[in-house]
């Protein structure tokens, strides 16, 4: 099967103040994304729940499955979008994803993921994922305190309402979620934070605030079999690493923010979106 991976969609930022123009959507999926079997999408679909469903449900129209994982902006509640508000606030992150399961579960061929399933006998596994700020700690050499303390004037902690906003219970429930995928031995894993294994690109290497956007995922990695594809997202510039784990197993980590295009997000590798489509 022939799949197209990519992340950040962000339709929202296209729809401006009618969210209900399919010509926004026909016109972003032709100049973004590219005809395959699949369309994996590894979070940040729209702040904006009714635009969310709309687009997702119509893109699925496109693709045998639309695969997807939840991405930070996606679990807003408290704020409005950019370019469109969000008809309806929720008391928390839950509720909010409960009522987007609930309006896409007529569509067979949409999945989220949120742990383990099974495609056409393609074992695939996918959860938002969570900065560990250990690289406040490695990286940078300040201190995860540090980390954790400006998390709290970021936009997650501003706009989320998630097991009471508290990051180490957040990582700890989205670790616990991973060790249970992997050990399930998919081909292909979505998170929406990236593995840090995928490199911090140099511009950004000295921030503080690059300890959100990534987790340190070795004892993951270590574990995947061999062509195993991670697909990840919430950086703004696109990637591809094959990382070697300690069996000598190849990892094909793909990283393709696909709605920030004023931001080149491809040149700084020399990258085009064909080098997302892969076959499994």
């Amino acid at each position: 099967m022939n799949c197209y991976c990519c992340s950040d969609i962000h339709i929202d930022h296209y729809c401006k103040k009618n969210i209900n123009d399919i010509s926004v959507f026909d016109t972003y999926i032709e100049k973004y994304l590219l005809p395959a079997d699949i369309l994996f999408i590894a979070g940040d679909i729209s702040d904006n729940k009714d635009i969310f469903i709309n687009f997702v449900s119509y893109v699925s129209s496109k693709y045998k499955y639309v695969i997807y994982t939840i991405g930070n902006h996606d679990m807003n509640v408290r704020k409005n979008s950019l370019y469109a508000t969000i008809p309806k606030y929720y008391s928390t992150s839950l509720q909010k994803l409960a009522d987007i399961d609930n309006a896409l579960s007529i569509f067979p061929n949409i999945i989220r993921l949120n742990n383990s399933t099974i495609i056409e006998n393609v074992p695939i596994g996918g959860t938002m994922g969570m900065c560990d700020f250990e690289y406040a700690e490695h990286g940078l050499h300040l201190g995860k305190q540090l980390a954790l303390c400006e998390w709290q004037t970021w936009y997650d902690n501003i706009v989320w309402n998630h097991m009471n906003n508290d990051p180490i219970s957040i990582l700890n429930d989205e670790q616990n979620k991973l060790n249970i995928i992997v050990n399930t031995k998919p081909k292909i894993i979505l998170t929406h934070f990236a593995p840090i294994e995928i490199g911090i690109q140099p511009k950004y290497a000295k921030y503080l605030t690059s300890s959100f956007f990534y987790f340190y995922a070795k004892k993951y990695l270590d574990n995947l079999g061999n062509d195993t594809y991670w697909i990840c997202g919430h950086t703004h510039d696109a990637a591809k690493l094959d990382y070697i784990n300690s069996s000598g197993n190849v990892i094909h980590i793909l990283l393709n923010p696909i709605g920030y295009p004023s931001e080149l997000p491809y040149d700084i590798n020399n990258l085009s979106k064909s080098d997302f489509l892969i076959n499994i």
